[in-house]
């Protein structure tokens, strides 16, 4: 049996009250079939024509070769060679960064250790010790392009193994003793939750703590931080040990030009092609996908160059029109390092 064209409706509401990401193949048996097929991708369900002659400009050869085993990429050749062309200018983020690239925290009960402002003041007025357990907290959308991330939800971190570093206690009623005498507004607060969190399949080693976890200590360092689910690239840099759920991911670096490389149409373009789609337009930018993008390495003076470039793009004193030209001019730096022609360009902005 040989493909012979297809019709992918994405995320489309084809059925009602289902989410589903139908598409339609048309096949035939045959021998000595021509690798490849035609493909069409449908974004709306609205044909006043009709599905025909919507798609009858819409349709892309699919070069067989470049489909893999595991998922197909439904571009054609020319995008598939550029997809190439990019690939082959860099080498892939996890392995540029040494597999640091690591999922946000997940605590299992947000309600009881996620918190707001006022709770947060609450909480310290009642006992100022409780600051060194409350970090600032993030979710998905707090994330912004190339902005310092500011969160208004806090995280009540009781690390698993904390309890026993800090107090080595017999038993877990000791060990509650501790935390009370040691934390009192903590303790009392978190009581109220107490049957929900033993509940919990991922809690640490007493139901106050979190889930184990081998990374806390890199959301203490300078990050890259990645929302999970966006429309276009909105990687952050955040230098005041901020906290992020698990609807983001961070990479631990203080490397801007690695930040540029990210937010940069090229690499977004790339993205763009092998992740996941959602309803609405959305992208998913998890590490499974975000792993495989490719970083080309600069010689120093580009790489240089950018780096002041993202701190003027940074700093809250550059006019919001000037950071579009920068960021502009940092696209074009990109353009070069990966060696992309005018036609590629206009392949990467249609």
């Amino acid at each position: 049996w040989h493909t012979e064209k297809m019709v992918d409706f994405g995320d489309l509401p084809v059925f009602d009250e289902a989410t589903t990401y139908p598409s339609i193949w048309l096949m035939q048996q045959k021998e000595n079939a021509v690798p490849g097929f035609t493909a069409a991708k449908v974004d709306t369900l609205d044909h006043p024509d009709g599905l025909t002659a919507y798609l009858q400009n819409r349709w892309l050869q699919v070069d067989a070769e470049s489909l893999k085993t595991d998922s197909w990429n439904l571009v054609d050749s020319r995008v598939q060679k550029l997809l190439d062309k990019i690939k082959a200018a860099g080498k892939p983020l996890g392995e540029y960064v040494n597999g640091k690239i690591f999922y946000g925290i997940k605590t299992g009960l947000n309600e009881a250790f996620v918190i707001d402002a006022a709770t947060r003041e609450r909480l310290i007025a009642e006992d100022p010790k409780s600051a060194e357990i409350i970090k600032p907290f993030l979710v998905g959308r707090d994330i912004k392009r190339y902005q310092q991330p500011v969160s208004d939800k806090y995280l009540i971190l009781f690390r698993n193994g904390f309890t026993k570093e800090r107090f080595k206690p017999g038993n877990e009623n000791e060990a509650w003793r501790f935390i009370s005498h040691h934390f009192p507004a903590l303790a009392n607060y978190l009581l109220t939750f107490e049957e929900k969190a033993r509940a919990r399949y991922d809690k640490g080693q007493y139901w106050w703590e979190l889930r184990a976890c081998d990374y806390y200590d890199e959301f203490e360092k300078p990050k890259i931080i990645i929302p999970a689910i966006v429309k276009s690239a909105s990687y952050a840099y955040d230098v005041h040990r901020i906290y992020s759920n698990d609807k983001t991911s961070i990479i631990p670096t203080d490397d801007l030009y690695l930040l540029a490389i990210l937010n940069s149409k090229v690499v977004d373009f790339y993205l763009r092609q092998i992740a996941s789609t959602k309803q609405n337009g959305y992208f998913e930018y998890k590490p499974v996908y975000v792993s495989q993008l490719p970083i080309v390495i600069p010689n120093l003076e580009t790489r240089q160059k950018i780096h002041d470039l993202v701190l003027a793009v940074l700093s809250p004193e550059t006019e919001l029109r000037a950071k579009i030209s920068i960021e502009k001019e940092i696209d074009e730096i990109i353009y070069q390092a990966f060696g992309l022609e005018d036609i590629d360009i206009q392949i990467v902005y249609k």
